[in-house]
């Protein structure tokens, strides 16, 4: 039997703002796998995934209000 696939409010808070930090956290640390990306280009790529990768609103207050950092004009 497959694995369902959750999607959206299926999706725990606590799980959704995890994966913004997590995300944010991977972009920005050092990895022998892939370069390091700025704050700005990680808030870039996270604004682009949002409302698909990531909770839309979720997303804005992790750069807003953790980051305390403009969220990107469009």
């Amino acid at each position: 039997m497959g694995k369902a696939i959750l999607k959206a409010d299926e999706i725990s808070i606590q799980g959704r703002i995890i994966a913004i930090a997590d995300a944010y956290c991977t972009m920005t640390a050092e990895r022998p796998y892939s370069r390091v990306f700025t704050a700005e280009e990680a808030i870039a790529e996270i604004k682009n995934n949002s409302g698909f990768q990531f909770d839309k609103k979720l997303a804005q207050i992790f750069v807003e209000k953790v980051l305390q950092k403009e969220w990107p004009k469009a």
